[in-house]
């Protein structure tokens, strides 16, 4: 046995003095009273009562002292030690989208934490707790705790995610623990049949409705509106009702198909078998819109999947060029052939390099080199034969070949180089002369090269610019006849025009890609959840990764023009699965072990009870005695 609080022995102190205080103090008091009032109490003792007897008095005597003796032991918290009788338990704890699928009783993830929770309170006293959490990120609550109040506490504040999420991290931690100590109670609470070694599967899946839109697009054809998506029913066979949304408006007048052998057939609801998905189309009259919500009516056990939004953003990406050059025609064609700016075209001499920047999406500089680089938009080079300053390049020498020769595409395996050349079919470019640059910006990418100097490159500038440089004069080589002339300018076009949104529709769990475009000055992402992130703007590209289930908003401050996009995050299919079948096993390998820990006791409580009941019996005792005297 040991005491937490030993100094609270101190209170034994009290025994000795009242023993003292019982020995020498007078129970008489001397009184002057008349003879009749002594007749008169005497004989109301003889007729009714009995005289005080001492033992009374020894008995509050002993009250008394056992009450100072167990309030000592009380405050010094006595904790007698139980050989091998505690546990050391670990709990993983599924916390992915699936198990907020509602049983009836509270969601999965409810009953999950209340299972824990009941484990904990039956364990005995000096068990330790730890509790793993497989969420967006598999951590650990809390390793080795003891406190049992505290352990629950915590573990009512842990938080179930919208993601997808498999054990390996938490069999990792798990085994850890079971290595270490291989008399660890592990328990796997989940919803999902795993197949298990040396732990206990503790399951809490039930079998329930649940219905989902697993994906969604929108197209026009001819002079209808389509929304087309996929739709599941997990559990049971179920026929589907639909909301349809436009801004916030519901639409009545769209026609719900199903594709039959390949024949659109008009339905009033969706007939779908469990476990198959099945293809719906959504037709209307064509109309313009900004959001689109398409909803199932019927109701089932996890309403997370059955909403699903669009977005159409064009009206957002309007973009301006600006081309200065003496003969503009082959890059002013281009620019309009493979993308919708609007190009404008000035000779160099109407140029105002006074200026940083003109409010021009893209500045085409064509054998003319400016003595300072604007600020507010992407850049082309062709043909620059001297030093800009900021620009990442420096002019080292002008090379004449005397003879057509070919440029050749350069051997990378790198993922800008890829998305740069993507789509072209190695066309043989030939030039007759080229500038020869010296690159020492970080970051650039070349993508031809003419024995090894690179005459086709891209990469930011010193202002943080999307730029892409030709070392040769394009009206001087064939490049403009080849076909893959038109494929290269388009992805530099997208490299120059980004959407600063490529995609509206993730599935939860996945990275948002935000392209940061010339003029972007901040990038405010709002959660589902109001949670708001603010990104770095210092690079080509800003991510942050989806963990709400909704709509997220991005507020995106170019120059002094706020643009507002909004993408939205899906369930990721698999969660929506009611009985999720095995695809992976919990296995702690190893012989399990009974070497449990010391328990302890400790109950205070008990303690107290029985200083509660020495102060009754004591106060009756003196009850008694009082009434005695009357």
């Amino acid at each position: 046995m040991s005491f937490l609080f030993p100094l609270g022995l101190l209170g034994l102190i009290g025994i000795p003095v009242i023993i003292i205080i019982y020995i020498i103090k007078n129970r008489y008091t001397e009184q002057t009273v008349s003879s009749t009032y002594i007749w008169t109490l005497s004989e109301r003792f003889l007729k009714n009562k009995r005289p005080i007897s001492k033992l009374k008095g020894l008995i509050s005597l002993l009250l008394q002292l056992a009450a100072v003796f167990f309030i000592s032991i009380a405050v010094a918290h006595p904790v007698f030690k139980v050989k091998n009788a505690a546990k050391e338990y670990c709990f993983v704890l599924d916390c992915t989208a699936s198990m907020a699928i509602d049983t009836g009783n509270g969601t999965r993830f409810e009953v999950g934490k209340q299972q824990i929770a009941d484990m904990i309170n039956g364990a005995a006293d000096g068990s330790t707790f730890t509790l793993i959490q497989i969420g967006v990120t598999t951590r650990t609550i809390y390793e080795r705790f003891p406190n049992k109040e505290k352990a629950i506490e915590i573990l009512e504040g842990v938080e179930q995610s919208d993601i997808t999420s498999n054990t390996l991290s938490a069999w990792a931690l798990a085994k850890d623990y079971f290595d270490q100590n291989s008399s660890t109670e592990v328990y796997l609470v989940t919803d999902t049949a795993y197949e298990t070694e040396n732990v206990t599967l503790v399951n809490v899946a039930t079998e329930v409705d649940n219905f989902a839109i697993t994906t969604a697009n929108y197209a026009t054809i001819g002079e209808k509106l389509r929304f087309q998506g996929k739709a599941i029913s997990y559990q049971n066979d179920a026929e589907l009702e639909f909301n349809l949304y436009l801004d916030d408006v519901e639409i009545t007048d769209y026609e719900l198909q199903v594709e039959t052998l390949g024949i659109l057939v008009t339905k009033d609801n969706l007939a779908l078998t469990a476990g198959v998905e099945k293809d719906f189309f959504l037709e209307l009259p064509q109309k313009d819109f900004v959001t689109a919500k398409i909803e199932i009516k019927n109701q089932d056990s996890l309403d997370k999947d059955n909403v699903y939004m669009l977005y159409n953003v064009s009206q957002e990406h309007n973009y301006s060029a600006i081309v200065i050059s003496e003969t503009p025609f082959f890059i002013k064609s281009v620019i309009a052939t493979v993308s919708d700016a609007s190009v404008y075209c000035i000779k160099p001499e109407e140029y105002d390099e006074s200026v940083h920047g003109h409010g021009y999406d893209l500045y085409v500089f064509d054998g003319y080199s400016p003595s300072t680089l604007p600020r507010d938009g992407s850049i082309w080079f062709f043909d620059i034969r001297e030093n800009i300053p900021n620009s990442g390049f420096t002019i080292q020498d002008e090379i004449e070949l005397g003879e057509a020769s070919q440029i050749t595409y350069r051997i990378s395996n790198s993922s800008e180089y890829r998305k740069f050349t993507q789509g072209t079919v190695g066309s043989n470019i030939f030039i007759g002369r080229y500038v020869k640059y010296g690159i020492y910006a970080n970051g650039f990418t070349t993508i031809l090269t003419y024995e090894g100097d690179p005459v086709v490159f891209t990469g930011l500038n010193g202002y943080g610019n999307r730029q892409v440089t030709f070392a040769f004069n394009l009206h001087d080589s064939d490049m403009p006849m080849q076909a893959d002339w038109l494929i290269l300018a388009k992805n530099f076009i997208s490299y120059s025009f980004p959407e600063v949104i490529e995609t509206s529709n993730y599935v939860c769990g996945d990275e948002l890609n935000i392209n940061v475009l010339s003029s972007c000055k901040s990038i405010k992402v709002e959660a589902p959840s109001g949670e708001v992130t603010y990104l770095d703007t210092n690079e080509a590209f800003a991510s942050t990764p989806l963990t709400e289930v909704g709509e997220y908003k991005i507020s995106v401050l170019l120059g002094d023009q706020m643009k507002e996009f909004r993408v939205f995050s899906s369930l990721p299919p698999q969660e929506g699965q009611v009985i999720p079948n095995v695809y992976e096993s919990f296995l702690l390998e190893g012989e399990k072990t009974e070497n449990y820990i010391d328990g302890k006791f400790d109950k205070l409580w008990i303690i107290i009870a029985i200083i509660g009941v020495i102060f009754v019996a004591d106060w009756i005792i003196y009850c008694y005695e009082q009434y005695q005297l009357q």
